[in-house]
């Protein structure tokens, strides 16, 4: 990564690393969960004949239908559709943030359509409704799965909505605004309608219509380029931060507990988080939606006293792991602050 072409603005750095910090921790709940056996399903075959055992069968579907084990069936479902969305979801991302740092962003921007309009979509409704998901999955057509079947405004607002409130930081984020960022053509600064541009030359719907004598994105110049990247981290460190309690909270769901460090890794998220939004507002003091409860203090583990939260603190914490009290002058880090609970 290091011999590799880096064009990105200094002041998009941080926004930049947060971003690739949330795809990290989607990776390590992937790949975590594949090493600890997390997608894997266990039962019995001790009152099945030989002849009768999943191998001698078709498929291993056909195995769960002729004993009607459909708790068998939906477990193995989920099991096998999150890691698997999860792993192409986290191979686009990966792919447009390099080529956002190479400066390629009519790439990057490309890239970013399918996860964020589909493949996050699937794993909200994962989360949502994984009930009407997995009986859509195994028992209909696939359109009836595909976006254009099922991409009603309101349907997926509803799934949003019911995600969200599933999530641990459910009040940090909005709804609607998560809506608007990924599937509303209207909304400045939404991916939907840059995305559909940087896919293709010439598009001729308003409110994205190529303007005359153009290409879209071809003639770029600096100035569009640093508005591109501008555009890209007001809002995408928010949708990773999202999709990220929608994948915990999941994995959660499957093993019955969180993840071993789950507490650590929210910490370092949440710590992120402030650091992102107070860079944000440096841009557009109305990009990010204040919460004040979001913007609390770090209590110090040795004195109790609090840290003041500066921008100085956020960062030691996420790039050095700990910081320093200006009160008792103990340093600690994201472990402290987590208080060595393991769950």
């Amino acid at each position: 990564m290091t011999n590799q072409p880096d064009f990105l603005p200094d002041e998009f750095r941080f926004a930049h690393d947060y971003a690739f910090l949330l795809h990290d921790r989607l990776t390590y709940l992937l790949v975590e969960g594949e090493r600890t056996g997390l997608f894997l399903t266990h039962f019995s075959l001790d009152q099945v004949e030989e002849a009768d055992r999943p191998e001698n069968f078709p498929h291993i579907f056909d195995w769960f239908e002729k004993y009607d084990r459909g708790d068998l069936l939906g477990e193995v479902l989920l099991k096998a559709v999150l890691p698997a969305l999860l792993s192409d979801f986290c191979h686009f991302i990966f792919e447009a943030l390099t080529c956002s740092r190479k400066g390629k962003l009519t790439v990057a921007y490309a890239l970013l359509r399918k996860p964020l309009r589909e493949n996050l979509h699937y794993i909200e409704w994962l989360l949502a409704d994984p009930a009407d998901f997995l009986n859509t999955l195994y028992a209909k057509e696939s359109v009836a799965l595909s976006f254009s079947h099922i991409g009603q405004p309101d349907k997926v607002k509803a799934v949003v909505a019911a995600a969200l409130a599933r999530c641990a930081n459910r009040g940090a984020l909005d709804a609607e605004l998560l809506y608007e960022l990924r599937y509303d053509r209207e909304f400045p600064d939404g991916f939907d309608g840059m995305c559909n541009q940087a896919m293709h030359l010439i598009t001729t719907k308003p409110p994205i219509a190529t303007i005359k004598q153009n290409f879209n994105f071809i003639f770029s110049n600096d100035e569009d380029r640093y508005a591109q990247w501008e555009q890209m981290y007001r809002y995408l460190p928010l949708l990773l931060f999202y999709a990220t309690e929608v994948v915990e909270s999941l994995v959660t769901v499957i093993g019955k507990r969180p993840m071993q460090d789950y507490r650590r890794a929210t910490i370092q998220r949440s710590i992120g988080f402030v650091a992102w939004a107070r860079d944000v507002v440096q841009w557009d003091e109305n990009a990010v939606p204040a919460d004040e409860d979001y913007d609390a203090g770090i209590e110090c583990p040795g004195c109790a006293a609090e840290v003041p939260p500066g921008r100085d603190q956020l960062m030691m914490l996420i790039y050095d792991g700990q910081v320093s009290c200006p009160h008792c002058s103990l340093e600690f880090g994201l472990d402290e602050l987590a208080g060595g609970e393991t769950g």
